[in-house]
């Protein structure tokens, strides 16, 4: 049985003793007493305080309570100071009626549409759908289509009609901040590398569609034309409306599917950002002549537009280079930049407002003139990408969903339109894109996997059918069949792709290199140089060590930096430089981090795979969360770094020995002592030294005494770790050392 804690002080006060002959009571029991007599002094001093906190209090109270009562004397005032006209007594109508106010019910949407889209988003990244779409649908549950159904009462609470200016507002708002997200991603560099290929398959994936498009209005226009359209207006919407691609989630699903070094998959991300600047410019266009009053009206918009863009980018866009070579790191990109960036887009979506072709054009065109090389443009995206993903964003989807009522298809006699305007879609933009792809030199399966991934319209698609909306373009009918056909056509691309390429995420496209060696995977970099410098001491000379990071999928805007471009690695390597050891590094986007690690580790089969701890906000456990569904999925060997100040070099590690089982660890001991480590086996009791003993080791061993601190690090297996949870619950929160945690 292990010496407890008091244990072990009273071995250490009785040995003590009696190699220096001094009574137990002495020294030690008067230490004790000093030490308690300091407690108590200080448990006094804060006695005193609450006396004088309390007393404070009272007097205050004896005060107010005095000078009510006088002025009730002396004005009349009801001692109670209610209204005679409202109930004293309480109900729960009490409640609900401050729940009816603006601000009170602006919060509850804003807490219904961010919870909903937090867990339907989590549920679509489980099946291998990208999190924009499950915010897309949990919009749409909010709507009409389904809590107005099922809850009717409840609905019209949620979403009064006075309420829904203030949260189209906000969403506008977010609209905003992530056109010009988007407009930053526009990569005129890699244009030009691919421009004669991009922009043939680029616009014959814009005309078909755009041709079928208006063919289909005029099958339409009769029936779901709104009364005061004209056919002009109506037929360029539904072309525009046939013609989006969706680059963020295009540009999302090349990522986690690994397709960026294939040729469909840089095609495709070419092609959707000549798509985007393509489409907003004719959608700008198209607003312009909807609100045109005549020719001459018409003529002076396309001449402030042009004035518009030269401005942006001969003037301002010189100003935002010169910006970013003194605002180059976080720390100085304060709120002065932050405001000035703001007031940006908002005055760019002014302008653009005034001149007649929206305000999303102003804020596209903002991020379009922002540097593509500069630091300051990824920082300031940063920035932005956060609050408008997560918060801004789902009030645009559940506005959306507000005027989206599904009921108007299925009830109201519009299946057949809904069939029709599928068949046109898939047609003009899959079909469009595959035989035009096919037509510049690409494999039948590139151009075909080039023709699914920009029939992916998403979020954009939302925007333009929003847009036709409040311009009265659409009829709520048409409104919600085109909602339903841009949630359809980007769901399905996934499944689509999986069909082509039999692959299921980046991971998977790593390639297979490993087999034996040391493989660590990482998040911060800082966890990832811990790992790496113990993937050096516990590696036999030539074993192969790797390195893996992966990126969750929850960006708003993915980027080509975001991957491959190695910055997270570069401290690693050159650490692994100075070490004179070859590093080979992975890095992909994830939409499920810990599977996609144990996917990882069963194909390359490593000798030892390592891992940070972790754990999840409701447990002290640190081999919880993403680790503990790791450890559920490999085989493998697997260690886990918990870290304490772990030394640039360590020299001293510590083997807890509190098992038969454990002696899986002294292998890993020897490697550690020759690399140079002095270790030390800590024997948890006598009867495991006996065995011991009897054992070929040559580590030296001492009988544990709760004293670690001396070490730099400590080799505990997972389930000694496990039991210490119970019996040492300060290790959870503050171990006494760094630890690796081993399971065999």
């Amino acid at each position: 049985m292990r010496y407890s804690t008091i244990g072990n002080q009273k071995r250490i006060r009785s040995e003590y003793c009696s190699q220096w002959n001094i009574p137990k009571t002495c020294l030690f029991w008067n230490l004790q007493d000093l030490i308690l007599l300091l407690g108590q002094a200080l448990a006094l001093k804060k006695r005193h305080h609450l006396a004088i906190y309390i007393a404070m209090l009272v007097l205050a109270g004896g005060a107010l309570w005095f000078a009510f009562v006088s002025a009730a004397d002396r004005f009349g005032v009801q001692w109670s100071g209610g209204n005679p006209q409202v109930p004293n007594n309480f109900s729960f109508e009490h409640i609900t009626g401050n729940l009816k106010g603006a601000t009170s019910v602006l919060f509850l949407q804003i807490l219904a549409i961010l919870f909903l889209a937090q867990v339907i988003s989590r549920i679509f990244r489980r099946i291998g759908q990208p999190e924009v779409i499950g915010e897309m649908i949990a919009g749409i549950m909010l709507g009409p289509s389904l809590f107005g159904l099922l809850l009717p009462d409840a609905y019209a609470f949620l979403f009064p009609p006075s309420s829904l200016p203030t949260l189209q507002g906000l969403s506008q708002l977010g609209l905003m901040v992530f056109l010009f997200l988007i407009g930053m991603e526009v990569d005129f560099v890699q244009l030009k590398k691919h421009v004669q290929s991009a922009v043939l398959v680029s616009h014959a994936s814009i005309l078909m569609p755009f041709v079928l498009g208006v063919f289909l209005a005029i099958t339409l226009f009769q029936e779901f034309a709104p009364a005061n359209v004209t056919f002009l207006p109506f037929g360029l919407f539904m072309g525009i409306a046939m013609s989006i691609t969706a680059f963020p989630v295009l540009a999302r699903i090349v990522q986690e599917r690994g397709l960026l070094h294939t040729n469909s998959g840089r095609m495709a991300i070419t092609v959707a950002a000549v798509d985007d600047a393509t489409a907003w410019c004719l959608l700008a266009l198209v607003v312009a002549l909807v609100k045109a009053t005549g020719v001459g009206a018409a003529a002076a918009t396309v001449l402030l537009s042009m004035a518009f863009v030269l401005t942006m980018v001969y003037v301002i866009r010189p100003l935002l280079s010169r910006m970013g070579q003194v605002y180059f790191t976080r720390e100085i990109v304060g709120r002065g930049v932050m405001a000035f960036v703001i007031l940006l887009i908002l005055g760019s979506a002014i302008v653009t407002e005034m001149i007649g072709i929206h305000a999303f054009f102003g804020a596209f065109m903002a991020g379009v003139i922002f540097p593509s090389d500069s630091r300051f443009r990824r920082i300031i995206a940063d920035k932005l990408e956060d609050f408008a993903g997560a918060v801004l964003l789902p009030l645009f989807f559940a506005f959306t969903g507000v005027r989206t009522d599904l009921g108007l298809i299925f009830h109201g006699g519009s299946g057949g339109v809904f069939v029709m305007v599928m068949i046109v879609a898939l047609a003009g933009k899959l079909g469009g894109g595959m035989i035009a792809a096919r037509i510049s030199g690409m494999t039948l399966r590139d151009s075909l996997e080039l023709g699914i991934l920009v029939n992916t319209r998403g979020l954009v698609e939302l925007i333009v059918l929003n847009v036709g909306y409040d311009l009265g373009v659409l009829s709520r009918e048409l409104f919600a069949v085109m909602v339903l056909m841009a949630l359809t056509t980007t769901f399905m691309t996934g499944p689509m792709l999986s069909l082509v390429r039999d692959t299921r995420s980046a991971v998977d496209n790593a390639g297979v290199a490993l087999r034996r060696g040391i493989l660590f995977a990482f998040g911060p970099v800082l966890t990832g140089l811990s790992l790496f410098r113990l993937a050096a001491v516990l590696a036999r000379k030539g074993d192969p060590i790797q390195a893996l990071h992966l990126y969750p999928a929850s960006e708003l805007i993915p980027r080509s930096d975001a991957v491959d471009g190695g910055q997270i690695f570069q401290p690693i390597r050159t650490r692994a430089a100075e070490a004179g050891i070859e590093l080979k590094a992975v890095e992909a986007v994830s939409s499920d981090i810990a599977q996609d690690i144990a996917s990882f580790a069963r194909a390359v089969m490593p000798e030892i795979l390592l891992l940070g701890a972790a754990r999840s906000v409701f447990s002290r456990n640190r081999i919880g969360g993403k680790v503990g569904e790791i450890l559920k999925e490999v085989e493998v060997p697997v260690g886990i770094y918990v870290e304490k100040d772990l030394p640039k070099e360590f020299k001293s590690a510590a083997v807890l020995f509190s098992r038969v089982k454990d002696v899986f660890l002294f292998a890993l001991a020897e490697r550690l002592r020759n690399a140079g480590v002095d270790v030390t086996v800590i024997v948890a009791n006598e009867d495991l030294m006996e065995f011991l003993v009897k054992q070929p080791t040559v580590l030296p061993m001492r009988l544990d005494n709760d004293v670690y601190g001396e070490y730099d690090l400590m080799l505990v297996s997972v389930q000694n770790w496990l039991e210490k949870r119970y019996s040492d619950a300060e290790w959870m929160e503050d171990p006494p050392c760094s630890l690796l945690l081993m399971r065999e």
